[in-house]
């Protein structure tokens, strides 16, 4: 696969080549994250993952002291309750970690390449091996079009 970022300050140009990109490959609209303020998530990220952590801690003692107790209150053994438990917290972990990830990434490789473009349109594409040529093609005939390549 092939990851590009397209950008542009042409409303028309822009909306005319997501328009041709789309029929061969994945367009994704990402405007809305490559401005060169601080996008909330980032704020949010940085400053509440302490939280995060001490959310996800409390969590795992309350589903260890649950399990305790409901296995002091029934037949069934301390150890089985101990894994329910833990495959509970594993997929909690497992939630918290994909919320947003794509986001983030799109967020982390706008900030890379664009650090003092201007540009105010942008447009990510995951392309096939073959349909490289013609993207390419796409972008260039149009000079009011920035093509780049994101590395995943």
């Amino acid at each position: 696969m092939l990851y590009y970022l397209i950008t542009s300050q042409n409303y028309k140009t822009f909306k005319s080549v997501e328009d041709r990109v789309k029929g061969i490959a994945y367009v994704e609209d990402i405007t809305h994250l490559c401005s060169h303020e601080p996008h909330p998530w980032h704020i949010w990220l940085t400053s509440k993952v302490a939280k995060l952590i001490k959310v996800e801690s409390l969590f795992a003692i309350l589903v260890i002291v649950s399990a305790l107790i409901a296995a002091s209150m029934t037949q069934i053994s301390i150890s089985l309750f101990i894994i329910g438990s833990l495959v509970v917290l594993l997929f909690s972990l497992w939630v918290c970690g994909l919320v947003g990830i794509e986001q983030v990434a799109h967020y982390v490789s706008c900030q890379e390449l664009l650090k003092d473009k201007e540009d105010t349109l942008a447009m990510y594409i995951e392309a096939e091996e073959q349909d490289k040529e013609n993207i390419e093609k796409l972008i260039k005939s149009d000079a009011e079009l920035h093509l780049y390549k994101v590395d995943i």
